[in-house]
């Protein structure tokens, strides 16, 4: 079976249900059988790739004029810092909350509303986000959506990068779509 490469980073569930990547997954050329429906069963596969691919490419159009204006997109760090951050985990946690919240799509007070339990526990919130809620698809603020993020690009859950470090240093530059909270609504 001959299978197309793909483009993961583009790739996810669709209105119905079927992600661009999976209908490329389920593409096959048959190695024998009638002609003349194997051409017509690839041309029906094309057709439906076709209309999947444009209908991602729609989304993105029409999302784009819907994109949070957010605070301020990360900076490369200078010469000196980056040489710290290369020695320091400390350093580099703390660099990654200041991006955080100054990035405004994570809100602490919104955060400690809609998590108790990270309140209770006395953590503070983007170092809880940063460590534990990205993976447990916790929102970061109301208007991004974590599991949503995950489900449209899964090359950035297959890395297992934070999806919001992710958005802010590559997603906004590359147009990937994101979506409010789905707790924002509730």
């Amino acid at each position: 079976m001959k299978r197309p490469s793909t483009d993961a980073g583009h790739s996810g569930p669709d209105e119905s249900g079927i992600g661009l990547q999976q209908a490329l997954m389920t593409f096959t050329t048959p190695q024998t059988g009638n002609t003349d429906q194997t051409k017509l069963d690839m041309q029906h596969q094309l057709e439906t790739l076709y209309i999947l691919a444009k209908s991602r490419q729609l989304e993105a159009t029409q999302s784009a004029f819907f994109r949070p204006v957010f605070g301020k997109k990360p900076t490369a760090p200078r010469l000196l810092e980056r040489m710290l951050l290369r020695i320091s985990a400390k350093r580099r946690r703390l660099r990654m909350q200041i991006i955080l919240r100054e990035s405004g799509l994570f809100n602490d007070e919104w955060y400690l509303l809609h998590y108790p339990d990270v309140a209770v526990g006395g953590m503070d919130p983007a170092v809880h986000y940063l460590k534990h809620g990205a993976g447990e698809l916790r929102d970061p603020g109301p208007d991004f959506s974590t599991r949503h993020y995950l489900s449209m690009y899964p090359d950035v859950r297959d890395h297992g990068i934070n999806p919001l470090l992710h958005y802010l240093y590559s997603g906004w530059d590359e147009l990937r779509i994101i979506r409010p909270s789905i707790l924002h609504r509730v």
